[in-house]
């Protein structure tokens, strides 16, 4: 449990289509953020549901409750991603 007045560091939750061995490099591309984690939640399931690779990077100071939680994608992919939170209205 994290302690409060304690800064939570950035970290990487990747999760896996059908690629593997994939890793952070220049390559990925922020197509969403917001500052409530369900919010980018929902976003990331349904874009690993379509089989888009994704990563959420969380950029959130615990103690203050401010900065962002971020979605990226593979340059790819990015024009698909777009299509499906505009598709789902997300």
């Amino acid at each position: 449990m994290e302690h409060m007045g304690l800064k939570k560091s950035i970290f990487f939750c990747m999760t896996l289509s059908n690629k593997t061995n994939e890793t952070m490099d220049g390559n990925w591309q922020k197509i969403y953020s917001n500052t409530y984690e369900y919010k980018v939640g929902i976003v990331h399931a349904v874009l690993r549901d379509k089989g888009i690779t994704c990563v959420v990077m969380n950029k959130k100071d615990s103690a203050y409750l401010v900065g962002e939680i971020e979605l990226y994608v593979q340059a790819d992919d990015v024009l698909e991603a777009k299509q499906i939170i505009k598709k789902e209205s997300l």
